[in-house]
C-alpha cells in the first residue's frame, strides 16, 4: 500500500515541481520532506489524543481497523445524505431564461442575436438513466444521478458578450483601484498574512479529506506551517493552479424541505482542503476593506463595514409611510395636507416594489465572466476568452499598446478557482468527480467577496436606467435599488 508520505508528494507535485517557483526561497523536494514531516507528526499527534476515545474507536471502524492510517479518518466521518430512493434529475434542462420571456423589446433582440452568444468551451459527461421524475433505487444509479445533477449545475454555460459589455460599462471607470491597491492586492504572500490566516480559521468545522482540522493548525507547529503554505502558495501563483489535494473537494448534502428524492431540495456543502482555506482567507482579508470603494452603497451584504439591516429599515420606512398615505386618504382627508406626510413624494403616486431572489445564485456564478469583472475593478478591459487556462496563457488585457497578462490582483482568484474537482458522498458512497466550471462555492472564505463583484455591475446597470426612478421620503436616503447579497428590490411609480 502506498504511503502516506508518498501519497501527499504525489497530490503536490503539481504545485511544487514548476519551472517558475522563483518565489519560493528552499528547493522543492526539501519544501515537501518538510510538509510530509510536519504532517506525520501532526497526524501521530492526533492519534495519540484520540486513543482509548470513542473518536478513536470510530475511527478504527470506519477504516476496518487499519490504525496506520487512522489518523487520516479523526474527526471525519463523511456518511452524506442517506436515500432510500430518489428521482431521476432532468439534466438536459436549460437554466437560461428564453428570450421571449423578456418584456423589454431591446433587451430581448439583444438575447436573440445569435451573433452575440458564445457556446461554452466544455460540457460535462453525463450518464442517461431514463426519464426525468423517474424513481430509482439502485445505489449505483443514484450515485450517478446525485453526479448528473450537480456536473450539470455547476457547468459553463452560454455566455452574452453583448449584455457583459452592457455591465462592464455601467461601471465609472474614476472608481477603478488606483495602483498603489493594486500592487497590494497582487503582491506574493507573506508568511506573516498565512499565520493570520491559521488563526482566522474557523474551529470545530469538519476535517477535509486528508483528515485535517482547523485546531491541528492552530494548535502545533504554526509557524512551521506558516512558511510551509506560503511557499506552497506562491510556487502555485506561478503555476497558475493549486494541487491536486488542494483543488479537492467532497460535496455534503443537506436537506432543506419538500420531497426527500428530489434532489433540488438539498443543499450542497463543500468540504474544502484545509490548506486551501487559508489561501482562501489570504486573498479574502486584502480585498475585504478595498470593496467597498468599488461596490456601490445599495449593497449591503458582504461589505466591509455595512450592515445589513440597513436595507430592511429602507424598506421598512417605504411601507410605514405607503400606509400613512393609505390612512390618510380612508379618512376621507388630502394626505398631501398632513403634517406628518408634509414634503413627501409618496402622496401624489402608488408605489410598486419589485425583489428577486436568485436560485443557486453562488452556484452558477461564472468564473470567465468574474475575471472580467475584477478585471474592470481594477481600471482594465479584459477580452472574453472561452476558459480560465486561457486567460492565463494569453494576454486577455487591452492596453492603448496590445495586450497584456492579467493584473496579479485577479491572477490570484484564478489561481483559486482554477480546475476544482468535486464528489459527493450519500448513503456511505462517493460518487465519480465532476470538474467545477462555475460556482463560488459554499465553504470557501472568499465566497461572499466574489459574489458581490459579481452581482455588482447589474445593480449599477439598474440604477443608471432612466426608465426607474427612485423616490426619497422625508428621512435624506435614496430608495432607487437596494441589494442584500444576492435579493436585489427595486421601488418605481405603479403605473
Amino acid at each position: 500500500m502506498q504511503s502516506v508520505s508518498a501519497k501527499r508528494r504525489a497530490g503536490r507535485s503539481s504545485i511544487t515541481q514548476s519551472e517558475h517557483s522563483t518565489n519560493c526561497s528552499k528547493p522543492t523536494d526539501e519544501v515537501a520532506d518538510r510538509y510530509d514531516t510536519a504532517l506525520e507528526k501532526l497526524r501521530a499527534e492526533l492519534e495519540l489524543k484520540a486513543r482509548g476515545t470513542t473518536k478513536w474507536d470510530n475511527a478504527t471502524r470506519l477504516n476496518n481497523g487499519d490504525n496506520a492510517s487512522v489518523g487520516r479518518l479523526l474527526s471525519r466521518s463523511h456518511d452524506g445524505a442517506q436515500f432510500m430512493s430518489m428521482l431521476v434529475h432532468d439534466a438536459e434542462k436549460d437554466d437560461v431564461m428564453a428570450p421571449d420571456l423578456i418584456s423589454d423589446p431591446d433587451l430581448r433582440r439583444l438575447m436573440e442575436d445569435a451573433r452575440n452568444w458564445r457556446e461554452p468551451a466544455e460540457t460535462p459527461d453525463l450518464t442517461d438513466l431514463g426519464a426525468p421524475g423517474t424513481v430509482i433505487t439502485d445505489t449505483v444509479a443514484m450515485l450517478q444521478n446525485v453526479r448528473n445533477m450537480y456536473a450539470h449545475l455547476f457547468r459553463m454555460r452560454r455566455t452574452n458578450l453583448e449584455a457583459q459589455r452592457m455591465m462592464l460599462q455601467a461601471f465609472p471607470e474614476d472608481l477603478a483601484l488606483p495602483e498603489a491597491v493594486k500592487w497590494r492586492l497582487g503582491r506574493r504572500a507573506t508568511v506573516a498574512e498565512t499565520r493570520s490566516a491559521i488563526k482566522a480559521i474557523k474551529r470545530q468545522k469538519a476535517a477535509d479529506d486528508e483528515g485535517l482540522v482547523a485546531e491541528a493548525l492552530q494548535m502545533m507547529s504554526t509557524d512551521l506551517w506558516a512558511e510551509l503554505v506560503t511557499e506552497s502558495f506562491n510556487a502555485s501563483f506561478a503555476k497558475g493552479k493549486l494541487s491536486d489535494a488542494q483543488r479537492f473537494g467532497l460535496l455534503k448534502i443537506l436537506y432543506k424541505k419538500g420531497d426527500v428524492r428530489l434532489l433540488t431540495n438539498y443543499r450542497p456543502l463543500a468540504i474544502t482542503s484545509i490548506i486551501y482555506k487559508i489561501q482562501a482567507t489570504i486573498i479574502q482579508a486584502r480585498w475585504t476593506k478595498v470593496l467597498p470603494s468599488v461596490i456601490a452603497e445599495c449593497q449591503h451584504g458582504f461589505v466591509y463595514g455595512r450592515r445589513q439591516f440597513e436595507n430592511v429599515m429602507k424598506i421598512r420606512d417605504v411601507g410605514a409611510y405607503a400606509d400613512m398615505v393609505a390612512d390618510e386618504r380612508a379618512k376621507g382627508s388630502c394626505p398631501e395636507k398632513s403634517p406628518l406626510l408634509h414634503g413627501s413624494d409618496l402622496v401624489e403616486i402608488d408605489l410598486g416594489l419589485y425583489i428577486c431572489d436568485r436560485d443557486k445564485a453562488f452556484d452558477r456564478v461564472c468564473h470567465l465572466w468574474l475575471v472580467r469583472a475584477l478585471c474592470r475593478l481594477c481600471g482594465c478591459a479584459c477580452d472574453w476568452r472561452p476558459t480560465l487556462q486561457a486567460y492565463l496563457d494569453d494576454d486577455p488585457v487591452i492596453t492603448p499598446t496590445g495586450y497584456a497578462p492579467l493584473p496579479d490582483a485577479v491572477r490570484w482568484i484564478v489561481v483559486l478557482l482554477h480546475d476544482h474537482r468535486r464528489k459527493a458522498v450519500i448513503n456511505g458512497n462517493k460518487t465519480d468527480a465532476w470538474s467545477l466550471l462555475c460556482s463560488v462555492f459554499q465553504g470557501c472564505p472568499i465566497a461572499p467577496i466574489l459574489y458581490a463583484v459579481a452581482c455588482e455591475f447589474e445593480g449599477r446597470l439598474q440604477i443608471a436606467d432612466h426608465r426607474v426612478t427612485g423616490l426619497r421620503p422625508p428621512r435624506p436616503c435614496d430608495l432607487l435599488t437596494e441589494c442584500l447579497a444576492d435579493i436585489i428590490a427595486a421601488r418605481f411609480p405603479w403605473i
